[in-house]
C-alpha cells in the first residue's frame, strides 16, 4: 500500500479537497489537494501520472 492509500493521507486529502471545493468551486479540488500535499510526499508525481493517469498539463 502506497502512502496515497493510507488512512492518514486519505483523511488529509479529503479534508483539503473539501476546503478547496468551498473556496474554488470552479477548480479540480482532487488534483489541487494532491498538489498542496505534495511537499510532504515526494512520490506523489509518480502516483498522479502512473497511478491516476493524469497528464502533465492536468497537473
Amino acid at each position: 500500500m502506497g502512502i496515497q492509500e493510507s488512512g492518514a493521507y486519505l483523511t488529509m486529502h479529503m479534508h483539503v479537497a473539501m476546503l478547496l471545493r468551498q473556496v474554488r468551486p470552479d477548480a479540480d479540488p482532487t488534483v489541487l489537494a494532491h498538489l498542496l500535499l505534495a511537499p510532504f510526499m515526494p512520490s506523489l508525481f509518480e502516483h498522479l501520472t502512473a497511478g491516476r493517469g493524469l497528464t502533465q498539463d492536468q497537473i
